[in-house]
């Protein structure tokens, strides 16, 4: 794993005053994983196909757009002497690809807009897949199946943090952890289609080499920011502009003095229609906690990423910024265009300064 870069996924949204049902016989389940890891160094583990998950329909017509995954602790991941609780922000899931049946091409991760990389928060949901720039689609004439699989590795961040999660009182035992996750899909209208747990086991042995000196950061993009919008519903939010903030939003932690930077994945805001809508009619900026020693800026939203705030070391202590999202007065880019949803996916990264 590279510690020196972290990186934090959301989607932002713009709603200009539309919903899909979601269809009884679609599915969403576990297709396979391999339901065990172990780390044997400080560089951590991965296990590559560790979680495959599946949309399943059997019918004639499925049209669901903006859909979701979340995964979140469903528990403290408890070694089995109940001695160890080993961090839920040190296990993540990367994407490998897409795969399915359908009598239309399966879109890419990318397509979908999937981040390439996401880490557990501790007690909350964070979004596997934050906001579907691909519908779930499946049009025939006679009854059909179709099949959407998303192919995920499955690993244990390195470090030297490492050392604590062994078996203090057997160095040659491994120390066994149970990690009890909760996975839910949601449809266009934040309706759930499914949910179920699955616990995975890791086994942490005696580890090898040496604890490595890095430079240690984190970012978590957390609560409802993770899913942002700013909506037009009258004139009047044209004429004035929106402008939202979600407190406490993002949080940092790292022991040297880290810069934070902002881009669009997608070269610009987006509907399932087809529909477009430049970058640059949203800001961007980043306001500092009261005790998040860090100096902010505010950026126009672009596909190239720009720092939104530099800050000081926090001695691995977590510090938080709320995050604000507004558009200027009288965009008359927004006045013109078709009432629908727009949305892009934003990524903040974390870097040495």
């Amino acid at each position: 794993m590279d510690n020196r870069i972290m990186k934090g996924v959301m989607i932002a949204v713009l709603y200009l005053s539309m919903g899909t049902m979601v269809c009884a016989q679609l599915r969403f389940e576990k297709n396979s994983s391999s339901n065990y890891i172990s780390v044997n160094s400080y560089s951590g583990a991965v296990n590559n196909d560790g979680y495959v998950f599946k949309f399943a329909y059997s019918g004639t017509q499925l049209n669901v757009p903006n859909w979701k995954i979340t995964v979140r602790p469903a528990g403290p991941a408890y070694s089995q002497d109940r001695t160890k609780i080993f961090p839920s922000d040190k296990i993540g899931f990367r994407i490998r690809q897409t795969a399915g049946t359908s009598n239309a091409a399966i879109p890419s991760a990318s397509e979908i807009g999937i981040p390439p990389l996401v880490m557990l928060l501790p007690g909350q949901e964070t979004f596997l897949v934050p906001n579907a720039q691909r519908p779930l689609f499946f049009n025939s004439t006679y009854n059909g199946y179709y099949e959407l699989r998303l192919q995920y590795d499955f690993l244990i961040q390195g470090g030297s943090y490492l050392a604590d999660y062994q078996n203090d009182r057997d160095p040659y035992t491994q120390m066994r952890y149970d990690i009890p996750m909760q996975f839910t899909a949601y449809g266009t209208n934040n309706e759930i289609i499914a949910s179920f747990t699955h616990t995975y086991q890791l086994d942490v042995f005696r580890l090898t080499g040496v604890p490595p000196l890095e430079n240690q950061f984190s970012l978590q993009v957390g609560g409802a920011a993770q899913n942002g919008l700013l909506e037009f519903r009258n004139a009047a939010d044209y004429a004035n502009g929106q402008d939202v903030v979600y407190p406490n939003a993002l949080s940092v932690s790292s022991n040297i003095g880290y810069q934070l930077t902002v881009r669009s994945v997608q070269p610009a805001f987006s509907s399932i229609s087809g529909g477009t809508l430049p970058l640059d009619i949203a800001r961007v900026q980043l306001i500092p906690a009261a005790n998040t020693q860090a100096s902010p800026r505010t950026v126009t939203l672009q596909s190239n990423a720009q720092t939104v705030a530099t800050g000081a070391s926090t001695q691995l202590q977590q510090r938080f910024f709320d995050i604000r999202y507004f558009t200027v007065n009288g965009d008359r880019r927004l006045m013109e265009a078709a009432p629908q949803l727009y949305s892009t996916t934003l990524q903040y990264q974390i870097t040495p300064l």
